[in-house]
């Protein structure tokens, strides 16, 4: 028996062993794998952070080419501006032969606006003032049958709360009537009594 015992112990033991090796293998497998991902992860970031790096520069470039560009061709539209007679006279003269056709157009889209505007208005109140009636048409009655139902239930209950105390109030008295009215016929039966004797 404890031949079979310590042969039972034994391959219990080498069992632990082998469970033992499988996870210190399955563990070793996955520091392995998050090893490999976060490393993975670390190039695709300092990707993104290159190329995020590169947009910047590219945007900056391309700020830094136009402000030159319009810098340049600002100054050579001062300078032929200055220097060139017939731009000038040129200039000057589109702007006093345009002047009168843009005052005309701008007066005329001025009108037109206030003109759509107004009869746009005046469609969406004459629209919102025939709904508002339609609406009225069913709203008025409708308060007013349930103002007047409200009214009159409403006095109803008061009167009926006024007749139940009345009633009470009456119920009260009588008793108390009662009451005296025995209390007067007690006394005189006692009298008669008393005088009797």
């Amino acid at each position: 028996m404890s031949q079979n015992s310590r042969s039972h112990q034994d391959h219990i033991i080498d069992y632990l062993e082998e469970i033992k090796e499988k996870l210190v293998n399955d563990f070793q497998h996955m520091i392995n794998t998050v090893g490999h991902t976060a490393n993975a992860l670390s190039d695709k970031v300092s990707w993104v952070g290159s190329l995020s790096r590169a947009a910047g520069m590219t945007v900056e470039k391309g700020h830094d080419f136009f402000q030159h560009s319009y810098e340049s061709t600002r100054k050579a539209a001062r300078n032929a501006w200055k220097n060139f007679p017939p731009l000038n006279w040129f200039g000057y003269g589109v702007a006093a032969l345009n002047f009168i056709p843009l005052i005309i157009l701008i007066s005329f889209l001025i009108c037109t606006s206030a003109l759509v505007l107004f009869v746009s208005g005046a469609g969406i109140l004459l629209a919102e003032g025939f709904f508002l009636g339609i609406g009225s048409l069913f709203f008025i009655p409708t308060v007013a049958v349930l103002t007047v139902s409200a009214t009159s239930t409403a006095s109803f209950i008061v009167f009926c709360w006024s007749i139940y105390k009345l009633g009470i109030y009456f119920l009260c008295n009588i008793d108390s009537v009662k009451r005296e009215i025995q209390l007067n016929a007690k006394r005189a039966y006692q009298q008669g009594i008393q005088t009797e004797e």
